[in-house]
């Protein structure tokens, strides 16, 4: 595993290396997520007077129901994962292409007409970004709560983590949409 508290290990204190590695993807995670959420239903509206809002409302039932059948699938997966690489850095590797992808994309209706292929477009990328989500948040906690089994190590984890959280939330959500 990752802590060896024995000879060799980190002897009860969590190398600063080690946190900012594991921290450093949640800033940007969470600056994606929360402009997607706090944008993307305006975003369609505006630019898209014609969209379904039925359409857009049943993807986004569609898409919290996927979410609860999958996020229990997927940390069993990672539970279960055996490779070189660890049972959690596969999915946290490929989240990394995933997530952005599937940003950038939703981002793009330009490749469908208005109206019912806006909305389409729309469900379909918001379910993506609840996998996104999956395949990313699920394996990145389960990996954090293996960095150390030191309990006040532990909360400097998940306070760290908080703080980069909140301070991805508030670029996603007042910084970029400044820039563009």
């Amino acid at each position: 595993g990752l802590c060896r508290c024995s000879a060799g290990g980190h002897r009860g204190r969590l190398p600063l290396a080690s946190l900012l590695l594991w921290v450093s993807p949640v800033f940007g995670f969470f600056g994606l997520k929360y402009m997607k959420y706090g944008y993307m239903h305006k975003f369609y509206m505006d630019d898209y007077p014609k969209a379904s809002l039925g359409i857009i409302a049943f993807s986004s039932v569609l898409s919290v129901l996927v979410d609860a059948f999958t996020d229990p699938k997927m940390a069993t997966w990672t539970d279960n994962l055996r490779s070189k690489y660890g049972r959690r850095r596969p999915f946290i590797f490929a989240s990394a292409f995933f997530a952005p992808a599937v940003f950038v994309l939703s981002w793009s209706p330009a490749f469908v007409p208005s109206g019912v292929g806006a909305s389409l477009w729309y469900g379909f990328f918001h379910i993506m970004s609840k996998l996104a989500d999956t395949m990313y948040s699920i394996p990145h906690a389960a990996y954090g709560a293996s960095l150390t089994p030191i309990y006040k190590e532990r909360t400097v984890v998940w306070r760290t983590k908080e703080v980069v959280a909140n301070l991805g939330v508030l670029f996603g959500m007042a910084v970029v949409p400044f820039l563009f």
